[in-house]
C-alpha cells in the first residue's frame, strides 16, 4: 500500500535501518558510528515570549551572495553554510564499533579508525572521556535514558533518551565533547542564535540524507523532524538533538518543550514542568475532562482493535481517539482514528477532486453520514488509501478514519462502529 506523503520523512527515517522494536536508535547509531557527521535546517520558529532570537533574518538575502558567504561563516560558531543543498560524500574514516564485545574499554594505542563504544555504563563513559557526564535533573514524562555511547575520535559522549512504552520513534540525544564541532549545513539552512540561561545557543532544524543509491551525494532536507541545539560551557561543547516526528504521538515535544529541556540541561531550570500531556490522554474520562465536553465512544469494534490513547487539540477544540489493530507501531497503519469536534467549532470541508463513485451517502441509527473511499495524493486519486465516515451527532461533528489494510475493516464495519457510538 502506498504511503501518504505526510509520512515521507518518517519513511526515510525508517529506511535508514530502524527496526520495528528499536525506534530511531539504529539511525542515530549509524551516525554516531562515523567520523563524517552532518546535522541540520529548516527554521525552528520560536515564540517571542519564550526566548530572545538574534535578529539575523534581514541578512538572509545578502548571505546568499558570494560577498555574504564569507560573512555567513563568521556569524556562527558551530555551523558552516554550504554553497548548495547537495554535497558529494567524502570518503569516511573507517569506524570500529565495539558495542557487542567490549572486553576492554580502552582504545588501542595507535587506533587506525574511530572506535565507538556503544551501550556502556556512566562510570565507563566518564573514565574514557575524562569528564563528568551531565545528567538532566528532570525529563519529560515518559522519557528515560536508553544508552550511552563514547566516540574515540572526538572524545565525545552521547546519551540517548527515548520515550517508553511506545515505539513511536521520538528521542533526543545529549552529547558532550571537548572538541569544537562545526557542521556543514545546506545552503537553504537557517541558523537561529538564541539566548538561553545567559548563553548563546545556535539552533538549526533539518538534516542531510543520502541521495539515490550509488549517487555518492547527500541532499539537505529542510522539513526533516530533527532539531539541533549547540552551545559551549567551560570548554565543553554541548549538543542536544531532538528527533521529533508525529505531532499525534504521545512522545511528541513542542517547541516550548524543547526549549524547556535545554534550560534543564543547562541548569537554568531545575525541573521539567509536570502537566497533562495532551497527546497522551490515557482514558476517555481524561479526554472529556480536558476538552470540557462529553465524548462519544464506540461500543463495538472489529476484532483486534483496542483503544490506546486520546489526544486533544485546543486550537480546534478537537478530541482524537486512537484505536490500533495489535501493537502500536511507527508505520502509521492499521489504526482507526475518531475525530470529534463541537458543531459550533467545525468548518465543513469539501471533496474536490474525488470521483463520484468515491463518495456515498449512508444511513445508520436514524442518522445520515458520508462515506469516502480513497485519498488524493499529489493531485491523483488513490482508491486504496484511507476510508472515512463523517456525520453529525446532536452536538458533535465526527470524522472516523481508517488507515491500514483493507481486509481489516470495510465500509460495513465502519458503519457498525459508527452506529455503536454512545
Amino acid at each position: 500500500m502506498k504511503k501518504h506523503p505526510l509520512n515521507d520523512i518518517l519513511d526515510r527515517l525508517a529506511e535508514e535501518g530502524v527496526p520495528e522494536d528499536v525506534d530511531l536508535r539504529t539511525a542515530v547509531h549509524s551516525r554516531l558510528d562515523t567520523s563524517v557527521e552532518h546535522p541540520p535546517k529548516g527554521r525552528f520558529v520560536m515564540k517571542p515570549r519564550m526566548i530572545v532570537i538574534a535578529a539575523l533574518a534581514l541578512l538572509g538575502v545578502f548571505l546568499l551572495t558570494p560577498q555574504g558567504g564569507a560573512l555567513a561563516q563568521s556569524l556562527f560558531q558551530f555551523f558552516t553554510i554550504a554553497e548548495s543543498d547537495v554535497i558529494v560524500l567524502p570518503t569516511a574514516t573507517p569506524t570500529t564499533s565495539v558495542s557487542e564485545t567490549k572486553e576492554s574499554l580502552s582504545p588501542t594505542e595507535t587506533p587506525a579508525a574511530q572506535e565507538v563504544f556503544w551501550d556502556i555504563s556512566e562510570s565507563e563513559a566518564e573514565s574514557l572521556a575524562g569528564f563528568k557526564l551531565r545528567e538532566p535533573a528532570s525529563l519529560p514524562a515518559g522519557y528515560s535514558r536508553d544508552v550511552i555511547v563514547y566516540g574515540s575520535e572526538t572524545g565525545s559522549v552521547t546519551q540517548i533518551y527515548k520515550f517508553y512504552p511506545y515505539q513511536s520513534g521520538e528521542l533526543f540525544t545529549l552529547t558532550q565533547s571537548p572538541a569544537l564541532k562545526v557542521d556543514v549545513v545546506g545552503s537553504s539552512a537557517s541558523v537561529d542564535v538564541l539566548q538561553v540561561g545567559g548563553r548563546s545557543v545556535e539552533v538549526i532544524s533539518g538534516i542531510w540524507w543520502e541521495g539515490a543509491p550509488g549517487s555518492g551525494v547527500e541532499e539537505w532536507v529542510d522539513d526533516s523532524p530533527v532539531h539541533t541545539f549547540r552551545w559551549e560551557e567551560d570548554g565543553v561543547y554541548i549538543t542536544v538533538q531532538f528527533w521529533i516526528q508525529d505531532a499525534f504521538s504521545p512522545a511528541y515535544l513542542t517547541e516550548e518543550d524543547m526549549l524547556t529541556m535545554i534550560e534543564v540541561v543547562m541548569g537554568a531550570r531545575e525541573t521539567f514542568p509536570v502537566g497533562t500531556n495532551l497527546n497522551n490522554l490515557r482514558s476517555i474520562a481524561e479526554a472529556e475532562e480536558v476538552a470540557g465536553y462529553a465524548i462519544l465512544e464506540p461500543t463495538v469494534l472489529p476484532e483486534g482493535f483496542t483503544f490506546q490513547y486520546a489526544s486533544y487539540e485546543p486550537e480546534l477544540s478537537r478530541v482524537i481517539l486512537f484505536y490500533y489493530y495489535g501493537e502500536v507501531t511507527r508505520n502509521y497503519s492499521n489504526r482507526l482514528l475518531i475525530f470529534e469536534t463541537p458543531l459550533e467549532e467545525y468548518t465543513q470541508g469539501v471533496w474536490d477532486g474525488y470521483p463520484p463513485e468515491a463518495i456515498e451517502e449512508v444511513s445508520f441509527g436514524g442518522q445520515t453520514g458520508t462515506y469516502v473511499r480513497g485519498l488524493i495524493i499529489s493531485g491523483a486519486y488513490d482508491p486504496n488509501e484511507w476510508q472515512r465516515l463523517e456525520w453529525d451527532s446532536a452536538s458533535l461533528h465526527i470524522n472516523m478514519r481508517f488507515d491500514g489494510e483493507q481486509t481489516l475493516m470495510d465500509q460495513a464495519q465502519m458503519v457498525q462502529v459508527a452506529e455503536s457510538m454512545e
